[in-house]
């Protein structure tokens, strides 16, 4: 706190220069203690054993969201040899934040349908918590899965050669450019909508969205139903172009507005919006900013490829162009946000990888959705 009243004094990286004389290592521990950083530890790690395995497969699927665990159903019916990665703990992807519901049940319970089955398939191997981190040439990518079985092992490397790789890694919620934006109580309105489904944790009391695109409505009606109070949406589009999204009649909708500041010194009091129209100013009191600037495609695996990527103008954001390699994207990591688009999505690409590697396609029925 006594170092922001310096900020035009110190800018980043100014210790560099400043502490080197007479010793770096005097002024070291001090700057340690202040950053909060701790004694290196001087215990032996614990006990264990790591392990590197090669594997083969005809179709690997990167994410087990509803688009690559669509591509895995219709992979591994069809008798493919089928490897499912994902970095999760649980299969499921966004739908385990959100309340979908798919084929008349939720979404949750349609996720554990999905991989029951594929587990109880042979040709099956399915990896949670497990990165794929690197891909090479000739479809060989390289995974990290942590805390596998046996429980000796700590860590095991999987180097899989795939015929055929079907990316599924989702998409990125962007943020939004305001005054003390890093400020305790302002976070993604993807990450608060988790904190109210998933682990069933209220976030905040007073709660306002700022969006640029119709994602963070139906966090507000989330959000809602958690017991939240949600005092404004503010969405920076004109009347033309702001969502049409159903909402609460308590939920009050700020179009052509946006947030230029949060008021609050260790934790979000109020927020300061401008309109884009008249330039007034006003000020609305919440302890929570939840915030959603759209959503950019996970695409650095694909880049790791080789493969070419376009600039989409209504996205704002990169998406797949032409693959390096026998690769594809699908659902958001394609650029697609509609669930029942990315179901199809993924429903198609998986398809098109077995027919690519020679198997029969087994007709699989799309899911119906509804929020």
């Amino acid at each position: 706190s006594i170092n922001q009243l310096m900020t035009n004094l110190i800018p980043a990286g100014f210790y560099y220069k400043t502490f080197m004389w007479p010793n770096w290592h005097f002024f070291e521990p001090y700057i340690r203690r202040i950053a909060g950083l701790a004694n290196a530890p001087r215990q032996a790690p614990s006990s264990g054993q790591y392990e590197s395995r090669n594997w083969f497969c005809d179709i690997l699927i990167v994410g087990a969201g509803p688009a690559g665990l669509m591509a895995a159903l219709a992979a591994a019916r069809s008798g493919a040899r089928t490897v499912l990665v994902d970095d999760g703990t649980r299969a499921g992807g966004g739908l385990l934040n959100r309340k979908d519901r798919i084929n008349d049940q939720p979404s949750c319970d349609w996720v554990q349908d999905i991989t029951d089955e594929l587990d109880s398939l042979s040709t099956v191997v399915r990896l949670q918590q497990s990165i794929a981190w690197a891909y090479r040439e000739q479809n060989l990518v390289i995974v990290t899965e942590r805390h596998p079985e046996p429980k000796q092992l700590i860590q095991r490397t999987w180097r899989i050669r795939a015929r055929r790789v079907i990316i599924a890694t989702g998409a990125i919620e962007r943020s939004l450019v305001f005054a003390n934006n890093d400020r305790p109580g302002v976070m993604l309105a993807s990450a608060a909508q988790a904190y109210v489904n998933r682990y069933v944790a209220l976030p905040g009391r007073r709660a306002v969205i700022f969006t640029n695109n119709d994602s963070a409505y139906q966090v507000a009606i989330d959000m809602m139903a958690a017991g939240i109070k949600v005092v404004a949406i503010v969405d920076c589009r004109d009347d033309s172009a702001a969502g049409s999204h159903p909402l609460p009649d308590n939920i009050p909708r700020v179009k052509n507005h946006v947030v230029t500041g949060v008021l609050g010194r260790r934790r979000v009091n109020a927020v300061s919006l401008r309109s884009n129209e008249h330039g007034d100013t006003r000020k609305i009191m919440c302890d929570l900013l939840c915030v959603s600037g759209g959503w950019n495609p996970t695409v650095h695996l694909y880049s790791q490829s080789r493969s070419a990527l376009r600039y989409d103008d209504a996205l704002a954001a990169f998406i797949p162009h032409e693959p390096a390699q026998p690769c594809d994207c699908v659902g958001a990591a394609a650029g697609e946000f509609g669930l029942q688009k990315i179901l199809v999505d993924g429903l198609e690409s998986g398809a098109r990888a077995v027919s690519d590697c020679g198997f029969q396609a087994m007709k699989t029925a799309v899911p119906s959705t509804s929020a």
